[in-house]
Formats: C-alpha cells, structure tokens, sequence
C-alpha cells in the first residue's frame, strides 16, 4: 500500500511539473515590440487590436478581438466635443462714430446645441481722442456684415481723453436652440484696461451681462460675429481678434 501511495504521489508530482512548465512557457511567449514596425496612415478597413467586454449581467469574459477603424469612427458623435476658431490676421482701423463690423470675428454656427459656448477678445488701442461710450454688438446671420440681426447690444462705461489699451472679452451660451423663437443666447462682458478710470472707460473695469430675446437658430450657414461703435470722435485701433465656439459634450 505504502509504495502503490508513493507511486501515486511521483506521478502526480510530474503532472503538476508538467504543467507548470507549459503554463510558464505560454505566459513568457514575447510580445511584439509596436515601434519596430513601419508607420503607415491608417485606412478605414485596417484592424485596431481591443478588448470586446461582456454586457452587463453577461458571463463571458473579456475577450481580444479587432476591430476596423470604420467601426470605431462610427461611434463617435462629430457634434458632441467640437471647437472651431477664427481671428483676424492684421489691425483694424474702426472709424469715429461708426458701425464697423469686425474682421476675424465671424465663426459658423452650423453645429451648435445648448450649451454651446463663443467666446470672443477683442484687443483694443485708442488715442487721446472721444469720450463717448462703446457699443459692442453680437450678431447673427448668414451674411457676416453689418447687415445680421442683433442678438445683444453690450455698452460699455463712457471713455476719456487719454490714451488706453485693452481687453474686451465677450461669452455666450446658448441656453436653447430651435425654430420660431426657441433659440435663446446668454452672453457676459468684461473689459480690462491699462489706465486705471480713464481712457477706454471711466471705470477700472466693466461688466455686463444679457440675454437675447429669442430668434430662429436653424437657418443654414448661419454666422455669428461682431460689431463696434466706438462712439463720436473716438479713434480706435483693434489690434486682433479671436473667436472660439465650443462644444463640450
């Protein structure tokens, strides 16, 4: 009996060793060194390497399988995290008194959704000359002139007679797009400045904020973008322009 059990246990003994050995042999296989092989541009039918994951409930375990990069384009919204940019290239000269559409500041709104931010700066110089306040006025249209309708008139604090630069920065959201009258923008205005209550405005600081009535957001080609007055006698030099529209998920 004694020696029918040491048989017994020898054998066994070989099997586990056995096994181990295989086991040590399958896991220490190389894996293939990635940046070894040539970059190529990708084409839709080539296969990405992943991991299918078992439905929630579902018993399977996560399994390697590829996939074609088509596959993966599929599912990613194009609307959903979105950015485009503009901005002017050279200054602009902004006559006294006058409606001057700014250059660089138009930006489509073909992808937007509420919750879709613009942001506009606007980099100003002026000279010694006008003390009337400035208007700035976000507009929207298929034209990118003077000629689209208001959504929001901002009026800055009245400027002095001293030279000045500064940073007009303005912020939308649309709260709602639509048809008919659903769509609905929320914007705030912010300048900061060199000459402390004086020049570009006789506060160190200005801020504002309003809210459009509501207008038609869906026609095609749609631009936003923005107007300056910078009142009577006022000589301003923009100096540049950027405009961002974002859409964050």
């Amino acid at each position: 009996m004694e020696l029918l059990v040491k048989k017994i246990w020898l054998n066994l003994r070989l099997i586990i060793k056995t096994f181990l050995i295989k086991l040590k042999i399958k896991t220490n296989k190389t894996m293939a060194i990635t940046y070894a092989y040539p970059t190529v541009t990708p084409e839709l039918q080539d296969l990405l390497l992943g991991t299918e994951i078992a439905a929630q409930g579902g018993e399977d375990a996560p399994r390697t399988r590829t996939f074609t990069v088509s596959s993966i384009l599929d599912l990613i919204d194009p609307d959903r995290y979105t950015t485009a940019f503009n901005n002017s290239i050279a200054p602009q000269s902004i006559p006294a008194a006058t409606l001057t559409y700014l250059t660089g500041s138009n930006i489509s709104t073909n992808n937007i959704k509420a919750g879709t931010v613009v942001t506009w700066n606007i980099s100003v110089s002026k000279t010694s000359a006008g003390s009337a306040s400035p208007l700035f006025t976000v507009r929207f249209g298929t034209n990118g002139t003077t000629a689209d309708a208001t959504l929001l008139t901002f009026i800055a604090g009245a400027q002095t007679p001293i030279l000045d630069e500064g940073l007009f920065t303005i912020r939308c959201i649309f709260r709602s797009i639509g048809s008919g009258t659903s769509a609905i923008l929320a914007g705030d205005f912010t300048l900061v400045h060199d000459f402390a209550n004086g020049g570009l405005s006789n506060s160190n600081s200005d801020y504002s904020f309003l809210l459009s009535s509501g207008f038609n957001s869906t026609t095609p080609n749609s631009i936003l973008g923005i107007t300056v007055n910078s009142g009577a006698a006022a000589a301003w030099t923009i100096n540049q322009v950027d405009v961002k529209i974002e859409n964050k998920g």
